[in-house]
Parts: structure tokens; sequence; C-alpha cells
């Protein structure tokens, strides 16, 4: 068991490095050759990652003990985290950013300018970065002109002997995150929230998308990467309810979207994520099942946590709830004992529509009328391959009507 927060978050970032395929569309520009040397760089982010792990004082990383509670917690994108903590980490791969921004190539050398340096660390607000280089040191890189904690020179040259393909590779790498805020191929539209890799998040996880041609890049690579972290039943049920939603050719897949993962005919139509039982909302998935319990617990014990499916619906009166007849029972059964509170949470929406909540829905089986809440009784846990018919067919018959807008597909459908 580690005691700090950053060494399990550490390990998490290297554990959530994605595999580089071997023949993935590359942005213009890049040779083909870059696949091989990137796959090279992940290897080498993997063991710097694990090394911060090991000792994150060198570093000069946040030291958040994992056994005091303090309540600065945060929701990111691998989970409940310690957020200044995570922040902290962030800082690692900052610092070479800063770096590589501030030099040229020059053969297997980066030659950075101090000047230039010392202006990007202070506008990206990096303290402590002396700290990182020379943990960076200890793991290959060789820094001349630089020592003792301090700048000697006009010039850095940064180079790693041990694999001296790293530097120029790891300068494209960096290149490709200049190209956009959003990270988007020029060909994209740069003010539009689709088509990029979500924040910079994955930059710190030195996602290979960054380097792509993402006009070109299979769908099925961003829901492949999506669950690569997650159990192999969740995974198998996230790939096989994509591969049915995706027949319909009215259905979008966004998998950089926070709220939705699905969409059809412009609708919010389908989530699948991590919650906890308590705050009900997206935790991420952990590598490390030690880690995820630290999080989880609270002064009552450990909070459950599970994969769940959360389908947008909001079934009107005037629709035919003679669909709620073809589904299974135990859906059915689901559904019925999840009733209408009358929770008085959308009491605005209530007034304008005569009193009924737009959530709750009403439909009749088996003779009885049944009120119910769209919220809880669409929203399922741990769901069943077998049952995604009959999920996906409930949406496609909720929002596949005369007037809904038309679809802007986020990812190339291959």
């Amino acid at each position: 068991m580690y005691k700090y927060h950053v060494q399990y978050q550490a390990l998490e970032y290297a554990n959530a490095i994605l595999p580089v395929p071997a023949d993935y569309p590359l942005k213009q520009g890049i040779s083909t050759n870059f696949r091989d040397d990137f796959k090279e760089l992940t290897k080498f982010a993997k063991t710097m990652y694990q090394d911060v792990a090991a000792s994150p004082e060198k570093y000069g990383m946040f030291l958040a003990d994992v056994n005091e509670y303090n309540g600065v917690g945060s929701l990111m994108g691998h989970g409940l985290i310690h957020r200044k903590s995570w922040d902290s980490l962030h800082r690692l791969v900052d610092v070479l950013y800063a770096l590589f921004y501030s030099g040229n190539m020059n053969d297997e050398t980066l030659q950075v300018d101090a000047k230039m340096f010392a202006s990007k660390i202070k506008e990206m607000k990096l303290t402590g970065y002396s700290a990182i280089l020379d943990g960076l040191a200890d793991i290959g890189f060789v820094f001349t002109g630089y020592a003792q904690g301090k700048i000697k020179e006009d010039h850095v040259m940064v180079s790693f002997p041990a694999n001296p393909k790293i530097i120029s590779t790891l300068k494209t790498y960096c290149e490709c995150r200049d190209l956009g805020s959003k990270h988007t191929n020029a060909s994209f539209d740069e003010t539009s929230n689709k088509d990029h890799i979500k924040g910079n998040l994955d930059f710190y996880a030195f996602d290979y998308k960054h380097t792509a041609d993402l006009s070109v890049l299979p769908e099925i690579n961003w829901v492949n990467d999506k669950v690569f972290t997650w159990p192999a039943e969740a995974k198998e049920f996230y790939t096989a309810f994509y591969q049915y939603m995706t027949k319909n050719p009215k259905t979008e897949y966004q998998s950089t979207e926070s709220h939705c993962d699905f969409f059809i005919s412009g609708q919010m139509a389908a989530k699948l994520r991590y919650e906890d039982d308590h705050l009900r909302c997206d935790i991420g998935c952990f590598t490390n099942p030690e880690y995820e319990e630290i999080l989880t617990k609270s002064k009552n014990g450990i909070k459950r946590t599970f994969f769940a499916l959360i389908l947008y619906l909001r079934i009107k009166d005037d629709n035919n709830k003679d669909r709620f007849d073809n589904l299974p029972a135990h859906i059915l059964e689901h559904m019925k004992n999840h009733k209408c509170q009358d929770c008085n949470a959308f009491e605005r929406h209530k007034q304008k529509s005569g009193g009924r909540c737009p959530y709750t829905v009403i439909w009749m089986h088996d003779g009885v009328e049944n009120r119910n809440c769209a919220f809880s009784c669409f929203h399922f846990e741990n769901p069943k391959i077998e049952d995604i018919p009959a999920y996906c067919e409930l949406l496609f018959a909720e929002y596949e009507r005369p007037g809904f807008k038309n679809i802007n597909r986020c990812h190339v459908r291959a």
C-alpha cells in the first residue's frame, strides 16, 4: 500500500497508457516511422510514471496522505481524486512540454532557449521545475547547461543517450499539442466541441490520438480506447452496445461528451459509466482496486461502486406504451420498483406543464397504471449483454420520430 495519492495516480496513468496501433493514420507531415518511435516513447512514459510512484519526493510532488481526508476531492477524468495532488503530477509532463516548446532539434539533441523556457514556465505557472528536471535526469535525460537546480547557460542541450530518438519523438508529440486547444486537425471546425481529445488529460497519458489524423481515424478506435482499462465484462458490454446502437444510421457516438455517449437524431440517448451509490455520478474506472477502495471509503464504510447504463427517455402520454409489453420481465420489474416520489426537483417544469413532472413515466401494464421516475427506472446497474436489443429498441422507438434534427457525426464510422 502506498502512502500518498500521487503514487497511486502515477500508476493509474502508467496503466492507462494505450497501446499504439500498428497502422493508425498520422497527421500530415509526420513520417510513417513515427509509429514505432512513439511506441518507444510510451514505454518510457510508463517507466517515468512508475518512477514517480516509487519516489514522488524526488520529483517534488505534492504529498497528500491517502489516510487523511481533508475534503479536497474533485471529479476528474480518471475518477474521484485529490485535486491538488493530481495537478502536481501534471507538472511532470508540463515541464517536458515547456522544454520542447522552447527548443529546436539539432541532430538528436534539443537546443532549448533558456529565456524562452523561463518565460513558458512563468506563463504556465510551473513551480519547482528544477526537482522535476533532476528526477528526469535520474531516468536517462541529460541536461547540458543545467546543474544544481539552475540554468547556467543561454541554451540548455537536452539529450537521451539510451534512446536518442526519444527526443525527436517528444518534440513531435509536443508540437501536436500546439495545434489547437481542442487538439483538432486543421480540417475540423476549431470552434466545435467535437472531434477532439478531451481537454489535456489524455496528453499526460501519451495518447497516440494527439498524433493521429482524426478525420480518417475509425470510430472503433475511440470505442476500444475508452474501455481499455475497464474490466472484461464491462468492456464486452460497452462494445456490444455500441455495435447494436450504430446499426441505426441516425445514431451518433461521442466518446468525449461527459454526459452522454450515444445520441439519436441529435438527442441524448444513452450513457455508460462507473458510479458509486452515494454521489451517483461518473467516478471513472480504476486500474488499482486498492486505490478505488481508498477513494470510495467514508466514515460509514465503503461506498458501493458499479457499472451503469443510463437511458435518456422521457416517455410522454402520447407515446405508444405497448413498447413496454415486449420488455424482459426483470426489466419491467426494475421499472415498476422505481416509483415517482413527487420529489419537487422539477417544480418549475411542473408549473409549465399543468402540474405534471416531465420526467414522470405513466404507463399501463396488465391493467395497472404505473407512475415511475425516468431518472431511476431507466438507470440499470450492471446491465447484461442479452438485454441490449431491448434497451436499444426502447431508444429507437422514442427518438426515431419526425421533427428531430439531423446528426453531426463525431467520428469516422468504418
